[in-house]
């Protein structure tokens, strides 16, 4: 099975490497983006993403951080095999494409 590649971002800046962007295997930054991504920021997807910063802030609790993390996750594609959000909202996610 072929891995999935994107131009990569770090930082939420293009990698430029002599003049080229940088291409690389972008499961885990898509995950990453899934998570930041406000409902409505894909337009061809409006209702992908978790909004993990109005989540920090609001009154979810990390399980119910963690099934929304899955369930949108699932939605895109994803097999989920672990997802480990601890009580200060740091995320860790284990999950392959399915291709």
């Amino acid at each position: 099975m072929a891995a999935v590649k994107d131009i990569l971002f770090e930082s939420d800046d293009l990698v430029i490497i002599g003049g080229d962007l940088k291409v690389e295997e972008s499961d885990q930054m898509h995950i990453e983006h899934i998570i930041r991504a406000d409902k409505g920021h894909f337009r061809q997807h409006p209702l992908l993403g978790v909004g993990i910063r109005k989540n920090q802030n609001g009154t979810i609790n990390p399980n119910q951080l963690k099934q929304d993390i899955k369930i949108q996750l699932i939605g895109d594609n994803y097999a989920v095999k672990q997802i480990v959000v601890t009580d200060d909202f740091k995320v860790s996610v284990n999950a392959l494409r399915k291709l």
